[in-house]
């Protein structure tokens, strides 16, 4: 029975392309008939979307650039925000980022709440292959907090890829066990689905983990069962990436042979799509499997294409590595000479990717070598009594090349006054910067220098004052017993006694006496206690790595923060519980405040009236880092970064 459902699973996936065809032929048909734009709108809109699923990446961007015309002209926008978040992730296989982020932003801009959390999973798909790892990060786990919300199960699965993008990102981090860990949610995720196809992409992102970590057949597994699974799919990317992952195994375990076989079943498909990237990608590493399978000729044939769509490209990474491997080839076969060529390209591309001087030497010799090749001809030409002729032709050849050569020179320089300008700009803004911090340095130590007067005019002053009166009192009151049956006289007694209380704690809260004398910790412990004594919230402190006092100035501002964001607390959050902490590492000072209040909008804090401008102040007066976490209902995370020198 269970080897019949399997059949029946298998025979469904190699129909599922045929409906595919069908059901964009189908649309085409009812395309050419449509009478209205807002009609042609909808219909090209989902062919494109057809075309986007089988990868046909120059005909998806046709009918969805299509779709949004037709949209604009009859105002019918509904599919206006998927058509973009489309067209951006198609744009991103391009490497085309410019694009990408202007569909992103036009996407955003339709308003479309239910598609905020497709965009922003898009946007951090851009910055991870930007390298900024942490807008990424942010972005992703925006996207999973917005798919999580939606009550739609067509949008719930979208998931299953947040869950995976936050693991790249991660991964790419340095924290690889993080990222299993949402790889592992992903396939849990996807595995509640129906259709087992959603549980192909963190299947191979879990594969190459195991790879990573040499266990081969636990990997092998993953793969084999990727490639059954997305037979018959209307794209085979998951299994071109699949073979791949195979040929890397076989190259592990020393099975050069298998390698390349898996690897050209993944070239054949790369090549179809048109990924660039992972067609000069697939064409090294074929070159290495050929190369320890000892087929000089077909290693030089793979590695030579590599290294011309690296070039084209302009996949420097790419590059070095095979040149690397062109080095060991011409090695192995005694020509030291080309050898030696090859590792100098490597080298050269390995220390300065983006060296203008390397590149400009590269063209050198390729200009060299084509020279000689015209010397060459012209002695040919010569014997056969053409050297005129061909000498003009020369000639021209020459003058075409020198002109080049002007061009590039000129590009170079223009390219060299746009970076000198650039880093004036850069100078400029950071005189401006400093001189801004400057500003709130002063105005700071000002407010702090005036908040030390008054909490000591108070204290010194008034509440020395106070002390005499309430003396002055208790003295009447001994001499007078019958005064301590006088109501007036007790309630004046009473209130003077207050006041003389209220005035310590004001004089206390702008200057703690215990800040100055026991230390910063001390400080925000004691104030801790003193919240959590009204019985209305618990303020718990935490504190890891601080074995010493910190500078007199940052010990106040910091305590400064704290007391501002607990007064936000009281005052806006309606939250039980706060959890303060303070972690030191070497120079690095983390300072992190949570409560499980309403939370607030995030977007809305410079119209808030609830203090964070004054705690921004005092961390950029730390040259500090603040970011801001916050969800309705679930409570306030802001978290502070320093940078902390004895």
């Amino acid at each position: 029975m269970l080897r019949l459902a399997r059949v029946m699973v298998l025979a469904w996936l190699c129909y599922h392309p045929v409906k595919c065809q069908e059901k964009t032929d189908s649309l085409l048909i009812e395309l050419s008939s449509a009478k209205d734009d807002s009609t042609r709108s909808s219909l090209l809109f989902h062919i494109g979307r057809e075309h986007w699923f089988k990868r046909n990446l120059p005909e998806a961007t046709h009918y969805l650039s299509q779709a949004l015309n037709f949209g604009d002209k009859s105002r019918y926008i509904s599919n206006h925000a998927d058509a973009f978040n489309l067209l951006a992730n198609i744009y991103l296989k391009q490497q085309v980022y410019d694009s990408a982020l202007a569909c992103l932003e036009r996407g955003l801009a339709t308003q479309d709440e239910k598609f905020v959390p497709h965009l922003y999973e898009t946007f951090s798909k851009l910055y991870y292959q930007l390298g900024d790892y942490q807008t990424s990060l942010r972005y992703a786990l925006e996207a999973a907090d917005g798919f999580e919300k939606i009550n739609d199960a067509k949008f719930n699965v979208q998931l299953v890829f947040a869950y995976v993008v936050i693991g790249d990102i991660l991964h790419a981090m340095g924290q690889a066990e993080s990222g299993f860990s949402y790889y592992m949610k992903a396939y849990t995720r996807a595995k509640q689905e129906t259709k087992n196809w959603y549980i192909k992409t963190p299947l191979l992102r879990i594969a190459s983990y195991y790879l990573t970590l040499g266990k081969y057949d636990e990997a092998r597994h993953l793969y084999d069962t990727i490639i059954t699974i997305d037979r018959g799919a209307i794209s085979l990317e998951p299994t071109m990436f699949s073979y791949e992952g195979l040929g890397n195994i076989a190259m592990h375990e020393g099975h050069s042979a298998k390698a390349i076989i898996y690897y050209k079943q993944a070239l054949q498909y790369a090549l179809e799509k048109k990924f660039s990237t992972t067609i000069e990608n697939l064409y090294y590493k074929l070159g290495t499997a050929f190369l320890a399978n000892k087929q000089t000729d077909s290693a030089q044939h793979n590695l030579c294409e590599a290294i011309k769509k690296s070039e084209t490209g302009r996949n420097f990474n790419t590059l070095q590595a095979a040149y690397a491997a062109l080095s060991t080839l011409h090695k192995n076969r005694g020509n030291y000479q080309a050898a030696l060529a090859a590792h100098e390209l490597h080298k050269a591309y390995s220390d300065s990717i983006l060296n203008v001087e390397r590149l400009q030497s590269v063209n050198k010799l390729e200009v060299l070598y084509r020279t000689r090749q015209k010397e060459n001809e012209i002695i040919k030409l010569q014997q056969e009594g053409a050297f005129q002729t061909r000498k003009r032709n020369i000639y021209v050849s020459i003058g075409t090349i020198l002109l080049a050569a002007l061009a590039i020179i000129f590009i170079l320089l223009r390219r060299n006054y746009r970076n000198a300008q650039r880093l004036q700009e850069q100078k400029v803004k950071q005189l401006e910067r400093q001189q801004q911090i400057i500003s709130l340095q002063a105005m700071v130590n000002g407010q702090e220098t005036e908040r030390t007067r008054i909490a000591k005019d108070l204290h010194d002053g008034l509440g020395g004052l106070f002390s005499t009166i309430k003396m002055y009192f208790s003295s009447l009151q001994h001499d007078k017993q019958e005064l301590k049956e006088n109501e007036l006289f007790q309630k004046s007694y009473s209130l003077v006694d207050s006041a003389s209380e209220e005035i310590r704690s004001i004089a206390h809260s702008m200057m703690p006496e215990v800040l100055m004398k026991l230390g910063l910790i001390n400080a925000v412990k004691d104030l801790c206690d003193s919240i959590t004594a009204g019985k209305l919230i618990r303020v718990s402190l935490q504190v890891h790595g601080i074995h010493s006092r910190l500078n007199p100035n940052t010990e106040i501002m910091l305590y400064r923060i704290v007391q501002e964001l607990l007064n936000n607390i009281l005052k806006h959050a309606h939250a039980t519980e706060v959890i303060i902490q303070f972690i030191r590492d070497a120079e690095r000072l983390s300072v992190i405040v949570e409560d499980n209040g309403k939370g607030f909008n995030t977007q809305q804090i410079n119209q808030s009236g609830n203090g964070l401008e004054a705690v921004k102040s005092r961390v950029n007066y730390l040259n500090g880092k603040l970011n801001i976490d916050s969800s309705k209902g679930v409570g306030t995370t802001v978290m502070m970064d320093f940078l902390i020198y004895e």
